[in-house]
């Protein structure tokens, strides 16, 4: 039986409010609260994971009945994705060598080696060929989910609440939310780098939700998406792995 219109727009505000705040719960659930437990965190991760990406199918298909279909490769907006991700990728990386060797950040990227090789050592990532395959399963699978998640789910459904600006806002802050966590267990909350790298977050996130809208296409979010993850990886590469002296 059909849902009726007020029905449908009370379990959609809970759908959005599931999908706006899911993924701040599971990483304080696995990265936090699991920190120094691998089996804990790498069990709550999975199974979150599949938690929060298949509940825009249960929505779709199991809720609202709606078909849906693995759509073929779009070339709309991949050209401006790829460039976006590109120059994001590369300012980050010029960033990091200008700011590595300044005295005044020596401490901040001493304790960033730290907290890398603390957290990613008990999960196994901390000899190079782990590091890339993860950073590999980031840059190429993770950030098309997360494409798929929170713009073809998350900002599609609060675009059918609100105008599509307030709706590009919300969905660009919860997507900004979770790494806030991520961000302030390597850098600290109160340092700059914490801060700036979330602002950054939440500006990608307002350009994927614009290209998304402009293109109806998750493929040039999910290119520009991925050259940026590849990107931090670099840097996390050379973070653990290579001197900076």
């Amino acid at each position: 039986m059909p849902m009726n219109e007020k029905n449908l727009i009370k379990f959609r505000v809970g759908i959005v409010l599931f999908a706006l705040f899911f993924p701040l719960f599971l990483t304080w659930i696995y990265f936090v609260q699991g920190e120094g437990n691998p089996v804990f965190q790498k069990g709550a991760y999975f199974l979150g994971k599949l938690i929060q990406f298949s509940s825009p199918l249960i929505w779709t298909i199991g809720i609202l009945k709606a078909p849906w279909i693995l759509r073929r490769f779009s070339r709309k907006g991949v050209l401006s994705g790829a460039l976006f991700g590109l120059v994001v990728g590369s300012i980050m990386i010029f960033l990091f060598h200008h700011f590595k060797d300044h005295p005044q950040f020596e401490s901040q990227f001493s304790s960033l080696n730290t907290s890398l090789h603390s957290r990613f050592g008990s999960l196994g990532f901390t000899s190079p060929f782990p590091f890339l395959m993860l950073g590999l399963f980031y840059s190429v699978i993770h950030s098309g989910l997360e494409e798929y998640y929170w713009r073809w789910f998350t900002f599609r459904e609060i675009k059918k609440l609100i105008s599509w600006i307030p709706a590009l806002l919300i969905a660009s802050l919860g997507f900004t939310f979770h790494h806030i966590l991520v961000l302030g267990a390597f850098f600290g909350y109160r340092s700059f780098f914490c801060w700036l790298s979330c602002f950054g977050v939440f500006c990608g996130g307002v350009f994927w939700c614009w290209l998304y809208r402009r293109s109806d296409s998750i493929w040039g979010c999910w290119i520009g998406h991925g050259l940026i993850d590849a990107a931090i990886f670099v840097i996390g590469y050379q973070i653990l792995f290579q001197t900076t002296e």
